[in-house]
């Protein structure tokens, strides 16, 4: 510690560094996820979703955060396929800031609207407002098959949020590259 410069570790940009990590994800990455971009970088996020929102239920937050991921997921994948794909960078406060938005818009003050299964569901399927991949652009045939597997499995157990959106992704995943979308 006696060697350490620092002028030259801020001139250097490094202390900015630490605080907002970046996620660099490869312009052929066509899975991201927020586990790769390191202990460090998700360690990053949650403090800065805390520092706004100190008081946000660990289920909130993993579920703001889940959101984010599949919505940089989302974007790495349309990149990916994309005719000229670039490398994407994400600052730590960038995807915190998608996941506070969500918190705030969907979440907070809202526990009601995600008590109730039809509500979680039909907010998944066709929510606009919702920033993840959702069945909003899939056709009216996708939407039926997808809310009868949810009504025969999913209600039964009165799935959570996490488990809705898990299994709509898994769909739309299977689903993505059929011209009958």
């Amino acid at each position: 510690m006696e060697n350490f410069n620092l002028k030259k570790y801020l001139a250097e940009g490094r202390l900015f560094e630490e605080v907002n990590p970046i996620w660099v994800i490869d312009a052929s990455e066509d899975s991201a996820d927020i586990e790769q971009a390191g202990p460090a970088y998700k360690e990053a996020v949650i403090d800065i979703i805390k520092s706004k929102h100190p008081d946000i239920s660990d289920k909130d937050l993993e579920t703001s955060v889940e959101v984010m991921n599949v919505t940089w997921y989302d974007k790495a994948r349309s990149n990916a396929k994309g005719s000229e794909p670039e490398e994407i960078k994400v600052s730590a406060e960038d995807f915190a800031d998608g996941a506070i938005e969500h918190y705030e818009d969907v979440l907070m003050g809202n526990e009601d609207r995600m008590d109730d299964f039809d509500k979680r569901l039909n907010a998944l399927i066709k929510d606009s407002k919702h920033p993840t991949l959702n069945l909003k652009y899939f056709s009216d045939r996708h939407k039926k098959e997808f809310r009868n597997y949810a009504e025969k499995y999913l209600k039964p157990t009165n799935a959570s949020y996490k488990e809705i959106r898990s299994a709509l992704l898994d769909y739309t995943t299977k689903y993505y590259d059929t011209k009958d979308i």
